[in-house]
């Protein structure tokens, strides 16, 4: 049985925030194909949820996706609910 993936709030807000930042720095067409591009970074976790390494955080096992060597999807793994659950979207050069 496949894992759904769940976006919480918080990780719906930094990627608004992040869209709203790239607007500032690049064109609005750009700014949308990153903002997809962070979003579908999650697409094969459904079938291969610990296929990304594990992140060095304080919420306990989280593992990362590294988008375009800039940006970090952030997401813990429930196996009791068989759900992958992004809890935040950092710049690479940030600790969440």
């Amino acid at each position: 049985m496949k894992f759904s993936v769940i976006w919480t709030s918080a990780a719906r807000d930094d990627l608004r925030a992040i869209h709203d930042y790239l607007l500032t720095v690049t064109s609005k067409a750009t700014a949308k194909r990153l903002t997809r591009e962070i979003r579908q970074s999650t697409w094969l976790l459904p079938e291969q949820p610990r296929l990304y390494q594990i992140f060095p955080s304080p919420i306990e096992r989280t593992r990362h996706i590294v988008v375009h060597s800039t940006w970090r999807v952030l997401y813990v793994i429930d196996d009791a609910k068989r759900r992958c659950e992004v809890v935040a979207v950092i710049h690479g050069s940030r600790q969440p």
